[in-house]
């Protein structure tokens, strides 16, 4: 995440059942100004990066994270800005749940 922040977005879904009728165009896009540096990231369980058309996914759970922070001057401001997207995979644990950290909101460790 960016050294502090202007701002910091988190949004978690759940879903018991869940069936795309057709894969998502789903990204992220930045415009304006001034420049920024900004991480995104999002966690699945039991959901993978590529959803299937007409698949049901059951007991599927995304968490999204975003973060910001306005470049200055001294720290080369100006320009469209830099952005580093993350996805991250969780397995279910022996109870059949994730693995949770809801009391964080960094994105986690590039890897």
């Amino acid at each position: 995440m960016p050294a502090a922040s202007d701002i910091a977005f988190t949004a978690t879904v759940a879903a018991q059942r869940l069936r795309f009728e057709e894969q998502p165009d789903a990204r992220v896009e930045f415009s304006g100004g001034p420049g920024r540096t900004s991480v995104s990231a999002s966690e699945r369980t039991r959901l993978p990066e590529h959803v299937e058309e007409g698949v049901e996914y059951r007991d599927a759970r995304v968490r999204y994270i975003l973060a910001t922070r306005l470049r200055t001057d001294d720290d080369g401001g100006g320009g469209s800005g830099e952005h580093r997207d993350t996805l991250v995979h969780r397995e279910p644990d022996e109870n059949g749940g994730a693995d949770e950290d809801d009391g964080a909101d960094e994105p986690p460790a590039d890897r």
